[in-house]
């Protein structure tokens, strides 16, 4: 398995992904507004409109099917990245994917003149993972209330 940019001219392909990705939302999202809106038209037309604009870019990674995705948002200049979304298929968890895909997704984005990395984890699973992957919580607090992790890439 490897991460293999999205094309968003990919029906098939993006079809694939929105049907990952809603299952992801649903595991994680308990309110019910809030997960209608992830697993909505209105947040898909989002993503596809900033991908386009070139302010996030999406990854999966593949064997046969979508195994795990990651969304990257970016800013025009800026060498600091933030980690959207990051995904590992539920039935591979535990088993070290996720480790080797993030560490790849590193090494991408430190080839690429990336310095640092953002994000926010949002359950107590996830802090754990992204402490030992050399996150440090930050102390700020983003905007969906979750504090924000921070790691230099080198």
């Amino acid at each position: 398995m490897q991460w293999v940019k999205a094309d968003i001219g990919d029906e098939n392909f993006m079809r694939f992904l929105w049907k990952f990705t809603d299952e992801y939302f649903a595991e994680i999202i308990s309110d019910k507004t809030t997960l209608k809106y992830f697993t909505s038209s209105k947040y898909r037309n989002a993503v596809v409109k900033y991908v386009k604009k070139e302010q996030i870019e999406i990854f999966a990674a593949l064997s046969n099917q979508i195994n795990a995705i990651c969304f990257l948002e970016k800013k025009r200049g800026d060498k600091n990245i933030f980690l959207m979304e990051f995904c590992v298929e539920k039935n591979l968890r535990g088993k070290g994917y996720g480790k080797k895909l993030y560490y790849e997704l590193e090494k991408y984005l430190l080839d690429n003149g990336y310095k640092s990395i953002a994000l926010t984890p949002t359950m107590d699973g996830n802090r754990i993972f992204w402490s030992k992957m050399g996150f440090c919580p930050t102390g700020k607090i983003s905007d969906n209330g979750e504090e924000i992790y921070t790691k230099t890439i080198e």
